[in-house]
Formats: C-alpha cells, sequence, structure tokens
C-alpha cells in the first residue's frame, strides 16, 4: 500500500509539473525554452538524485552562455558594421578635400579687405535649343552626327577593361578654370577666374577623379598639359593631345568610334 501510494505521489508530482510548464509557456512566448528547462529542472530535483539534477543544470547554464557569447558577437558585428559606414560616409565625394578648405579659409580671411566690384549672376539652364530628346534626356547636337538617344540609352557597353593598364584618360580642354571658393553674389576687383596653379585649377578636380578610379582598381592617364593660355583654339590643342594619348593607350572603344 505505501508503495502505491509513493507511485501516486511521484505521478502527480510529474502532473503538475507537466502543467507548471504548460502555464509557463503559454506567458513566456520567446523565453519558452529557457522556463521550460527551468521547469523540467524543478521537477527532476523532486524525482532525480542530486548529482543528475546537477548535471543537466551545468547543461543548461552552459546552453545559455553560449547563447549570451552569440548575442555579444552578433552584436560586435553590428558595431563593426556601423563603424563602417561612418568610415564610409568619412569618404564620401561631397566632403571638401582638406587642401581645398585651406585655400577656403585664406580666401575667407582676404574678404575682409576686398572691395565689391560686381555681381554675380544666376543662370538656369533650360531646354532651350534642345535638338534632341527622350524621357529625361535632353540634347543640344551642334554637329553632323546623328543620335539616336533611346536605342544608346539600350545598347550594352562592349568593352573589354585590362585593369592593368591605364583604361581611363582625363584631359581638360580649359585647363586654366577655376572655381569660386566662397559663396557669395558677388566678385571683388582682382578677382581670379583663371590660374595656372595645378592645385586650384581644373587640373586638381582631374587629380581627385583619378584618385577615386585608382582606388576602385582602373588605372588612369592624366594630361595635365594646359591647352588654354590662349582661349581660342582650346578645343583644337586639346583634342590633338587625346589623339596622342590613344596612340599610346590603344583605347579599343575609341578606335571603334573615331567620331567621338
Amino acid at each position: 500500500m505505501k508503495r502505491e501510494l509513493d507511485v501516486l505521489k511521484k505521478v502527480l508530482l510529474w502532473v503538475l509539473s507537466a502543467a507548471l510548464c504548460g502555464i509557463l509557456l503559454w506567458f513566456a512566448g520567446g523565453k519558452s525554452a529557457d522556463l521550460l528547462s527551468l521547469a523540467a529542472l524543478q521537477s527532476a530535483r523532486l524525482n532525480l538524485p542530486w548529482n543528475t539534477v546537477k548535471t543537466v543544470s551545468a547543461a543548461a547554464e552552459t546552453k545559455k552562455e553560449e547563447k549570451t557569447s552569440a548575442d555579444s558577437q552578433s552584436e560586435t558585428e553590428k558595431e563593426t558594421s556601423t563603424n563602417r559606414e561612418k568610415s564610409e560616409l568619412k569618404n564620401d565625394l561631397t566632403e571638401t578635400p582638406s587642401d581645398i578648405k585651406e585655400l577656403m579659409k585664406k580666401a575667407e580671411s582676404a574678404a575682409k579687405d576686398e572691395k565689391k566690384d560686381g555681381k554675380i549672376s544666376d543662370w538656369t539652364y533650360t531646354t532651350e535649343g534642345v535638338t534632341d530628346s527622350f524621357g529625361l534626356v535632353k540634347v543640344k547636337n551642334t554637329n553632323k552626327t546623328k543620335i539616336n538617344i533611346e536605342k544608346l540609352l539600350k545598347r550594352k557597353a562592349d568593352l573589354s577593361v585590362n585593369k592593368k593598364k591605364p583604361c581611363v584618360l582625363i584631359f581638360h580642354t580649359h585647363t586654366t578654370e577655376t572655381y569660386q571658393l566662397l559663396r557669395r553674389d558677388w566678385y571683388p576687383t582682382g578677382n581670379v577666374t583663371r590660374s595656372e596653379d595645378s592645385g586650384r585649377n581644373m587640373v586638381r578636380i582631374g587629380d581627385a577623379i583619378c584618385e577615386e578610379l585608382e582606388k576602385n582598381g582602373f588605372k588612369t592617364a592624366h594630361d595635365t598639359k594646359i591647352h588654354d593660355l590662349r582661349y581660342s583654339g582650346a578645343y583644337d590643342r586639346s583634342r590633338a593631345s587625346a589623339a596622342e594619348y590613344l596612340k599610346h593607350l590603344c583605347l579599343p572603344f575609341c578606335h571603334q568610334n573615331p567620331h567621338l
């Protein structure tokens, strides 16, 4: 009789443990697995030898530590990804280079003593003079070459790029042209609009483009020759320079399209 009562007690304990697990699972949601382990251990403590319970408990703790470690690693990876994105933002092409910032600082300092000589006019480009258009693409074609914009946009580039040799040529038709260093609607007496200084004219722009292309694995050729010491004829002189480069670079696209 006593033995039957002991068996009955164990059965009742198991039933109560199972009911407790069900209730915990219903309330727990995402943490159900951990609570299930806890309920099982509580039940086991009532029915199993202590050493066995201790082993199961240690295994549960190990699993919990592994989960914590995995979560920590995930957070570290997420933080690394965020830092990488911030670093990429720092290298954003819209960021003003340090040497240009220095020039702007000097120009701002000198502006205190400058006298206004004339007004800078804003100019909005319109579709006036457009000869060909397709969608949002507008072209003012002033040569005899006929173009089909829709067909050109659908055509895939047929280029084989050898990254071991220069595959991009950058040259400047009007090399000495410069940008205003300060944002204002007037210009001072003695305002510089052209310069032979490669740190201020179009060569500086070309250097920046070359740098970005080289970073991405494309070798470049940069012609820094000044073609506009005399404004008239600058296009012809720059064309001659480009043709000279092509003899040595042998860019396949340009040979296939001699009209460009």
